[in-house]
């Protein structure tokens, strides 16, 4: 008995695998710098924005500091003093840089 070879994926339009990768995403972490202070960080934000607005914009409305540093690995990075990782996601969608929530990372404990 021989089986008729049959690809499933034959004839499909590439839309169909337009999905969003991890590359894609909106990583937001955070870094502990001693016992009580830490920094959440912001990276793979593509937006048409300066990131210098957006850093001067998130300063403004979560009432602390905000900086723009150059990392070779990850490019733009935006680093805000505090634990704020749930007030960025949400400032993100808010302000329309990101679409939606699903599409921002909130990694740390």
């Amino acid at each position: 008995m021989e089986f008729e070879k049959w690809d499933p994926l034959v004839g499909l339009t590439d839309e169909l695998f337009q999905t969003t990768t991890e590359a894609n995403h909106v990583q937001i972490r955070i870094q502990q710098r001693n016992a009580r202070k830490s920094i959440t960080t912001i990276q793979n934000i593509n937006t048409d924005k300066p990131m210098k607005s957006i850093a001067r914009k998130l300063s403004q409305t979560l009432h602390c500091s905000a900086s723009i540093k150059n990392d070779k690995n990850f490019g733009e990075v935006i680093q805000i003093q505090g634990d704020v990782r749930n007030e960025v996601a949400d400032f993100l969608v808010k302000e329309g840089i990101c679409s939606n929530k699903k599409y921002i990372h909130i990694h740390g404990y």
